[in-house]
Parts: C-alpha cells; structure tokens; sequence
C-alpha cells in the first residue's frame, strides 16, 4: 500500500510542479483504518497543502471503492512531502507560476 500512495502521489506532484524531477522526502504517519484485500479497486486521492521554495507538502487518502454501489471506505491517510531536484539530486526552486497557484 505504501507503495501504491508514494508511486500515485509522485505522479500528482508531477503534474502539480511540471517536471518529474521529484524526489519523495518524508512520508509522515500513516494511519490504517480499514484493511485492503488483492482485487479490491482502490483509489487515491491528493490535495495540496503547502508549496514552500523547493518542497511541497500533500495530505493523502486512500478509499475502497465498491463497484457495485459506488460506496468509499477509507483506507488510509498520510502527508508525504516532496522535493524538486536539478538532474544530480540537489534541491531546486519549484517555480513562481506553482507557488502562486498555491497560496
């Protein structure tokens, strides 16, 4: 599952900041608050919190989806923070044009 969060979150942030130079800095508690079965249809949602000069912060939730009835039942949440880096891994500016969408 944490997998899952880290590779989807990634690709929200790439959209978000324009490049998929971004690296996964921290991933805070992750709370489990239902258990999830192989085959369940999982989806995972995103919302921006804080766009800092280089970093940026989105909380995360995870909902079983029942096909059937369209029901969501949470399975997790968290706050994962990101990075934008230059082509050998050092921080970078996340640009103005993003940092004001965000404030």
């Amino acid at each position: 599952m944490l997998g899952f969060l880290d590779e989807s979150d990634a690709c929200y942030v790439y959209q978000i900041c324009e490049t998929t130079n971004i690296v996964t800095k921290k991933i805070e508690e992750v709370i489990f608050e239902t258990p999830v079965k192989v085959g369940n249809l999982i989806k995972i949602y995103g919302k921006v919190c804080k766009v800092g000069e280089t970093s940026i912060t989105i909380n995360l939730e995870a909902r079983n989806n029942n096909v059937f009835t369209g029901e969501e039942i949470l399975v997790c949440h968290t706050r994962m923070i990101f990075v934008k880096t230059d082509d050998v891994g050092n921080p970078i500016s996340i640009s103005n044009k993003v940092r004001d969408r965000y404030k």
